[in-house]
């Protein structure tokens, strides 16, 4: 009763029950603080933001990706520092996605930040993916600018870990990598790629689709890009 009592609370935004929920996130029930945790990130309210500096501090990972979540809810940017901190020593993984998909989540102030963090090294393919993933959540043309850079300037093993995630878009705003995409002369890629574009109506990439309709010299490809240009309504 007590986890759907702060749920309801925190959807109406009572701040009168966010120490109670702070109090929740020391329960010796997991559930019962992990619940306190969801709830107070749901906020949207500069009085709660002191509250995710103890729940990132917290020993549950899970309240400290909650954290991350409340963070990012709120645009707090005074944060990003401490961000880039649990993205790069937190010994969770999912802590560490979370406060890079935050980071993402704050347009230039935090792709900044991460530019200047991360500088010239070689990123894995699971770092690449994250980025990706992050940028997928988070759609924009900062966003993608960044991600489009970084695939740019990687080896092909990083390529593919940002193409997996790629393909699983929705926005337009992803459209400058997906044009590298369909650009690309492994025909499975561009397949991929205009077979994405299926799910974008507001693509910009129309032409591209058509020229590739025509012209393209893979059949399945010629294919693809006329079923998605169908589907969009575009004749």
């Amino acid at each position: 009763v007590k986890m759907y009592a702060m749920s309801s609370l925190a959807q109406i935004g009572d701040l009168s029950s966010v120490e109670l929920m702070r109090e929740k996130l020391g329960d010796e029930e997991v559930k019962v603080r992990e619940f306190a945790a969801a709830s107070l990130a749901s906020f949207e309210n500069s009085a709660v933001l002191p509250i995710y500096m103890d729940m990132l501090r917290h020993n549950d990972a899970k309240i400290r990706v909650y954290a991350c979540q409340g963070i990012a809810k709120n645009k707090d940017t005074t944060k990003i520092d401490l961000l880039i901190y649990k993205f790069q020593k937190d010994p969770d993984a999912s802590v560490k996605n979370e406060a890079l998909w935050t980071l993402l989540s704050m347009g230039n102030a935090g792709i900044s930040k991460l530019k200047d963090t991360l500088g010239e090294k070689k990123l894995p393919p699971t770092t690449l993916s994250s980025i990706a993933t992050g940028t997928i959540k988070n759609p924009s043309a900062e966003n993608a600018a960044f991600l489009k850079e970084l695939y740019e300037g990687t080896d092909k093993a990083g390529k593919k870990a940002i193409e997996r995630i790629v393909y699983r878009t929705e926005s337009h705003f992803l459209d400058p990598i997906l044009e590298l995409l369909l650009q690309s002369d492994d025909p499975e890629t561009r397949l991929a790629a205009a077979g994405t574009l299926k799910k974008i109506p507001d693509t910009t990439l129309i032409n591209k689709l058509k020229d590739m309709k025509e012209n393209d010299s893979n059949a399945a490809v010629k294919r693809t890009a006329a079923k998605t240009l169908d589907i969009i309504g575009i004749q």
